[in-house]
């Protein structure tokens, strides 16, 4: 007998299965009887819209604004209050920590950009960056708590 191969009969490819490999309809992706709200893959602008949002918001303050309104924009006031600890320390905290300290002003703004944690507890502080705070904004706020 023969062999040949175009004589074979041809199987059908095999289908992944659709609902363990999560079927995409453009807007969100399937699994189950599960939605996620936003495609895990090929489909980027809802996160990317969303955190060029956030960063306009952050950098959409003048910069001769009250420095409560700056902390405010900045969201430094999700850790920080002005009396009592949070996650962070409070301003007027901080304000004695570094009262009579000439290089203080320095010293807050290279710990403020680099971000960290141990200073004030094992909670690690995220940096503040200048879509956040320009220099001579950050340079206000830091001289407000400084000076309470």
């Amino acid at each position: 007998m023969d062999h040949d191969p175009s004589n074979r009969p041809r199987l059908p490819r095999p289908v992944p299965d659709p609902v363990a490999a999560g079927r995409d309809h453009g807007r969100a992706i399937v699994r189950g009887n599960k939605r996620d709200a936003f495609p895990r893959r090929g489909h980027g602008l809802p996160y990317g819209a969303a955190s060029l949002l956030m960063a306009a918001a952050a950098t959409s303050m003048p910069a001769g604004a009250d420095p409560a309104e700056l902390m405010e924009a900045a969201r430094c006031t999700m850790c920080h209050h002005a009396e009592a600890r949070r996650v962070g320390p409070s301003w007027t905290a901080i304000a004695e920590r570094y009262a009579g300290d000439d290089n203080a002003l320095a010293v807050l703004t290279s710990r403020a950009r680099a971000g960290g944690s141990g200073e004030w507890g094992k909670a690690p502080m995220p940096p503040v960056s200048e879509d956040q705070l320009s220099d001579a904004e950050l340079e206000t706020v830091l001289t407000w708590i400084l000076d309470r």
